[in-house]
């Protein structure tokens, strides 16, 4: 009878270690998954924020292009119309040609005016890389626990 108690009390014992550990290597183990969950939160987060800034960046630059050419367009139509109406209105030809040539001058340095404003447009960037997410923790098994 004290030989089954003995090999009962061991059993026990034995069990209730393995049991104990195995607990203790789950409850380790929420750990790491919760740590992992959060860098993994954190790097994804970091990626979502950067898209969005460059995003904003890109319809920045696109409304700044958008805003120097629709002022380009109307700068050019008017020139053209007060080159039109200085060459109709000259008598010579020597006239004619000297209007049409103030004419050109003119429309280059309005061209090298809005090459110098599509210059001073800061470029939008190279889009964000996704992130690498770090592996899933492997979960513990109860013969790894043992040891």
């Amino acid at each position: 009878m004290k030989r089954i108690s003995v090999i009962a009390l061991v059993a026990l014992a034995l069990l209730t270690s393995n049991a104990t550990a195995f607990a203790e290597g789950r409850s380790g183990h929420k750990g790491q998954i919760s740590a992992w969950k959060a860098e993994n939160d954190a790097k994804r987060d970091a990626y979502k924020k950067a898209l969005a800034d460059h995003a904003q960046a890109k319809k920045n630059r696109h409304d700044s292009m958008k805003a120097i050419s629709e002022q380009f367009k109307s700068d050019a139509d008017a020139l053209r119309a007060k080159i039109r109406a200085a060459v109709d209105a000259a008598t010579t030809v020597e006239a004619k040609k000297a209007a049409a040539a103030a004419g050109k001058a003119e429309m280059e340095s309005l061209i090298s005016k809005r090459k110098a404003s599509i210059a001073a447009v800061p470029p939008v960037g190279e889009k964000p890389v996704k992130p690498t997410m770090a592996p899933r923790p492997t979960k513990p098994t109860a013969k790894a626990s043992q040891g």
